[in-house]
């Protein structure tokens, strides 16, 4: 199962052409715009390198990048309408790879795939609202 499911998610980035940095990325912003900082952070990268990477995107029109309100020397960073779509084809693929498991499974199997999910979707959402939380 992990090889399929590998190799398709390996060909899909593939034919992005982007790194899984910048990838990565491109999901932290899914949800919210991020300063350029916080993005360092959040991917374990210097703040030059998470600079650059943004510059890559911004170069790809895959995100935008504006003067944070607080400070002019910070700059937010937004996922763009181009990127947005990239995800979400990305996300459809897996799924699709998923699924295409899933009918390999007894209808049993298939409910306790189904349950476990479910369950994998609650954990994010709590995660989610952790981290929204001061």
């Amino acid at each position: 199962m992990l090889p399929d499911f590998l190799v398709g998610a390996i060909a899909a980035i593939g034919e992005t052409d982007l790194t899984l940095a910048q990838l990565a990325a491109l999901a932290l912003l899914a949800d919210e715009s991020h300063l350029v900082s916080e993005l360092a952070d959040a991917l374990g990268r210097s703040l030059s390198a998470t600079s650059r990477l943004v510059e890559q995107l911004v170069q790809r029109r895959l995100v935008s990048r504006r003067e944070a309100s607080h400070d002019r020397r910070s700059r937010r960073v937004s996922i763009a309408a181009r990127g947005r779509r990239l995800l979400d084809t990305l996300m459809a693929r897996r799924a699709e790879a998923q699924l295409a498991l899933v009918t390999e499974l007894s209808l049993p199997e298939q409910a306790r795939v189904a349950e476990g999910t479910a369950l994998l979707a609650t954990a994010a959402r709590r995660r989610a609202q952790r981290r929204r939380s001061p």
